[in-house]
């Protein structure tokens, strides 16, 4: 009568080789599935220093820009990247040598004017732009904010100036 006295000497039982394979007891298979996981990971943690930075729209120390336009006083502050849901803001510094504004194409079909603070006491429609004008209490720099709904997503050119001279930047709109 034959007695089975457990696995042979240098042997694996049948159920330690099943139970390696259920855990993938390969070296090099456990190697591969690290460094994808590693690379995984550094994936989610640019994700969220790119969110966290404000590249994804909705505010972060990297998402709003000031655009200076050198010896003329014009600057413009606005975000880099916007929501095509949430209303954006951008800030204009005007020279003191003049109170226009304006807003061309294609920003004027990009972006939904929702407010202008404060208001311009003429605002029309000249070739496809708008005109504002304001009203100037001094000679000082003048500050104007424009509040803008983001129509499409994309990334769109965006050209404002004095009428005189015109300056372009970009935004970049997320749906």
């Amino acid at each position: 009568m034959g007695h089975d006295h457990g696995p042979t000497p240098g042997f694996p039982s049948p159920q330690l080789s099943e139970a390696r394979g259920m855990v993938d007891d390969r070296p090099r298979s456990q190697q591969i599935m690290w460094r994808v996981q590693r690379i995984g990971w550094g994936v989610l943690a640019a994700i969220l220093a790119a969110a966290c930075g404000g590249l994804f729209g909705g505010g972060g120390p990297l998402a709003e820009r000031t655009l200076h336009e050198g010896e003329r006083g014009f600057a413009i502050t606005h975000d880099r990247v916007v929501r095509q849901s949430r209303p954006t803001v951008w800030s204009i510094a005007l020279p003191a040598d003049t109170s226009t504004l304006v807003l061309r194409d294609p920003a004027t079909e990009l972006f939904e004017l929702l407010r202008i603070v404060p208001r311009p006491v003429v605002e029309r429609w000249v070739n496809g732009a708008v005109v504002m004008e304001f009203q100037r209490a001094d000679a000082a720099p003048m500050r104007v904010q424009l509040v803008l709904a983001p129509a499409t997503p994309g990334r769109h050119a965006v050209e404002v100036g004095t009428g005189a001279w015109m300056t372009t930047f970009s935004v970049i709109t997320l749906p």
